[in-house]
């Protein structure tokens, strides 16, 4: 179970990441959590910091353990989560606003998958998971944007910013931006991601119009509803179900052309994707994001 999502909230990013990233604060904005106690680590966060914590899951209530398995500071942070409920790595990316230094774009995403004694309720549980990050991410913008913001001065900093921000904020900015900031991070890197010229690129770079069984030498001629109506027909000829009586080596040649089409569809339904994808840079950008 795989979930996405995104967030733009009131604050420096350096102010958020703190606030964030640091677990107990955890209770003050994410779904279910309550009595969080350290149970590894100092003070300070760092790799291998371990919080415990009670949690409601629809209707179970769990103790989960929280770790710290990856972090860049003011950027990042990765975990992984256990309990006997299931097991999750979740990232949490972050980034200031191109247009507004006085807030922070947050995108959180979660791979969940249940414990294998409780696998038989994934049909029930997968919507309740798939909600956790955007509810998350709904209350820490209501925190963030309230008269009792944990951060101080947020309000008037973003004011301050607006006055020399450029207008016209939308997620392309916050992609474009992404882009330039993990670039930056890279040894002998010049800071600019070149712009390549139709000759450069690799038209269908990943297979996802062919996935579809759509033409990807010409990706503007395919429109939404075209990759709506063959991600249907792709899907129903393909779904494991028709292959439960398969043999081993063919359900699993299934299961995985299954993921792929799932995976193409999820790219090519949207726009700011679907760009990045033509432009032959979408592999480039998420290796860069989970560097």
């Amino acid at each position: 179970m795989t979930s996405d999502a995104n967030a733009r909230v009131l604050g420096r990013t350096r102010d958020v990441f703190e606030y964030v990233a640091d677990f107990k604060n955890l209770e003050s904005w994410y779904p279910g959590i309550s009595n969080t106690v350290t149970t590894r680590g100092g003070k300070s966060l760092g790799i291998r910091t371990q919080y415990q914590m009670d949690q409601k899951i629809g209707n179970f209530k769990v103790k989960t353990l929280y770790e710290v398995v990856d972090m860049v500071q003011d950027k990042k942070i990765v975990y992984s989560v256990g309990s006997d409920l299931h097991t999750s790595t979740v990232q949490l990316v972050f980034m200031p606003d191109p247009n507004n230094p006085g807030f922070t774009m947050v995108r959180l995403m979660a791979h969940t998958e249940l414990t294998e004694w409780r696998r038989a309720l994934e049909p029930v549980m997968a919507g309740t998971f798939n909600k956790l990050p955007e509810q998350g991410l709904q209350s820490l913008t209501k925190l963030f944007s309230s008269a009792n913001t944990p951060i101080r001065n947020a309000h008037m900093d973003a004011h301050a910013a607006k006055a020399t921000a450029p207008k016209g904020w939308n997620f392309s900015a916050m992609f474009n931006s992404l882009k330039s900031e993990m670039r930056n991070d890279s040894p002998g890197s010049s800071g600019e991601w070149s712009a390549a010229s139709a000759s450069e690129l690799e038209v269908d770079a990943l297979g996802y119009y062919a996935a579809l069984g759509l033409d990807g030498s010409k990706p503007r001629a395919v429109t939404a509803e075209a990759i709506k109506s063959a991600f249907r027909k792709a899907a129903q000829s393909l779904h494991p179900d028709k292959f439960s009586l398969a043999d081993d080596e063919d359900r699993a040649e299934a299961e995985e052309s299954f993921r792929k089409v799932q995976r193409a569809y999820e790219v090519l339904k949207d726009p700011v994707k679907r760009s990045i994808y033509d432009q032959g840079k979408l592999q480039q950008l998420e290796e860069a994001m989970s560097a």
